[in-house]
């Protein structure tokens, strides 16, 4: 985000603009089932007096009463920029199958956002701060009670989260797909982005022609049907429908001016304080969302699991099955979370349970050194916590590198090879799990018990390892001396 930047005032096309209602999408769309389509209307009355809008989304709720099961919990799937609620249609159609087939029943609700999709269009724009009460007045409406977990991907990621902040006492988890929450400082916007931004591109490439939109659909490996396509493609047929895109890419705050910026910044701070379980299902070649961005989720969201599918881009869910995958990891995942708030002894580490005065981490966030957040493991007593890549360089073997497993699939080797290091607390937890040498266990029971005795350092180490005499010989020679 640039500091100092003046604002910047974009300007729409005139047809963006035009209001329209809600109307539900028509049939034949290729994978989505008609029957979990319906319309609600919700009632806000934000800007002083009430005004009713429309929303289109999918919900399997009234499937999962005719099949006579009840719900273990709510998934609330958000959208970004320019999908639509048919982004999750192979989500709720899996989830639906598995209630049907007896396992876990999930009702997924899957949004519209006002001015996207078959929602009603009022043709005024809605910053971030807008979006996130407007899904707020919507769950609301539906009466949502807990344990609910947000699905979001792209802009619908950030609205997601700021719902999940907004309602700590229903939020049971999150999961992400591919999306943002803060732009660094020393790192441009992504070039795509930049290029929409552009006042010569904004109207003509968002709301004039479809240029955004096809661009988006192209970024899926390997390319979309074109059934799927049109799919994505029926509720943005003219300018006239395509006004919500444009106004979200105008609502990107690039500078802190922006009038969404002081929002984006509420919503990233405030996940800090998410205890809830965290899963991030990420697509690593997406020019847009980076592995930058996934780095700076885990430094917000520590405790969270990472499945980064290679080959993955942009579109995630339409490049993979991850409809299999967040409901298996969701329900574990939950039914873990409520054993260890039964079972864990007062002021113990939220992951294992242990005596968090062991805890050497600075912030002392009630977590034991285990399951420490900072960047230094010192349970598994991995050289790399010296900030070593690889623990070759230390003369041993890191024990983590290619041993951990998330989900259904594997870390990438970008992740693998820095060690226990970037992923502190998951690696470290997974540390006792595995066999431990008879030295290691000896380091440990000293360190436990306060000994104050240093390990040598990787030179020392090496120093140790070469003889003497070859030592010698590898010592660069004085400057000046002659070869006489």
């Amino acid at each position: 985000m640039n500091r100092g930047s003046s604002p910047v005032s974009y300007r729409l096309p005139r047809a963006a603009a035009t209001p329209a209602p809600a109307s539900l999408p028509p049939a034949g769309l290729a994978g989505l089932d008609a029957a979990f389509s319906r319309l609600v209307p919700v009632v806000s009355p934000a800007s002083g007096h009430p005004v009713t809008r429309t929303w289109h989304l999918l919900d399997n709720g009234e499937r999962l009463a005719e099949l006579g099961v009840t719900p273990v919990g709510t998934v609330l799937c958000v959208h970004g920029n320019p999908t639509w609620s048919y982004l999750w249609r192979e989500f709720v159609t899996a989830a639906t199958d598995a209630a049907a087939n007896g396992s876990e029943a999930w009702r997924v609700i899957a949004v519209d956002q006002l001015e996207m999709g078959f929602s009603e269009r009022a043709g005024a724009p809605r910053p971030l701060a807008t979006r996130v009460r407007d899904l707020a007045e919507l769950t609301d409406t539906l009466g949502l009670v807990g344990p609910v977990v947000t699905f979001g991907h792209d802009w619908g990621g950030s609205i997601s989260l700021g719902w999940a902040v907004d309602h700590p006492e229903l939020l049971a988890g999150v999961m992400l797909l591919n999306t943002a929450v803060h732009q660094p400082e020393d790192a441009p916007v992504p070039a795509p982005l930049r290029l929409a931004l552009r006042s010569s591109v904004l109207g003509s490439g968002t709301v004039a022609t479809p240029a955004f939109l096809e661009t988006t659909l192209a970024l899926a490996h390997p390319p979309l049907p074109a059934a799927v396509k049109q799919g994505y493609r029926a509720p943005y047929r003219g300018a006239d429908r395509r006004g919500g895109i444009g106004a979200f890419v105008a609502d990107i705050p690039v500078h802190e001016a922006h009038e969404s910026a002081a929002e984006l910044a509420r919503i990233s701070g405030g996940i800090r304080d998410l205890g809830v379980p965290a899963l991030m299902l990420w697509g690593p070649t997406d020019p847009i969302f980076s592995d930058r961005y996934l780095d700076d989720l885990l430094d917000r969201l520590p405790h969270a699991d990472v499945h980064r599918f290679e080959g993955a881009g942009h579109l995630v869910m339409e490049d993979v099955d991850y409809a299999a995958a967040a409901p298996r990891h969701g329900g574990r995942r939950l039914r873990r979370r409520r054993t260890d708030l039964a079972r864990r002894p007062r002021g113990a580490c939220r992951r294992c349970r242990r005596c968090r005065c062991c805890c050497r981490c600075p912030s002392r966030r009630r977590r034991c050194r285990c399951c420490c957040p900072s960047r230094r493991c010192c349970w598994c007593r991995c050289p790399c916590r010296s900030g070593a890549r690889s623990g070759a360089r230390s003369g041993r073997e890191c024990p983590f590198r290619g041993s951990l497993t998330t989900g259904t699939g594997t870390l990438a080797r970008r992740e693998r090879r820095r060690g226990c290091g970037r992923l502190g607390g998951q690696r470290a937890a997974s540390a006792l799990a595995l066999p431990r040498r008879p030295a290691e266990q000896r380091r440990d029971r000293a360190d436990r018990h306060g000994s104050t005795r240093r390990r040598r350092s990787p030179r020392r180490q090496l120093a140790a390892a070469v003889p003497a005499g070859a030592a010698a010989r590898l010592r660069p020679r004085p400057l000046g001396r002659s070869e006489g």
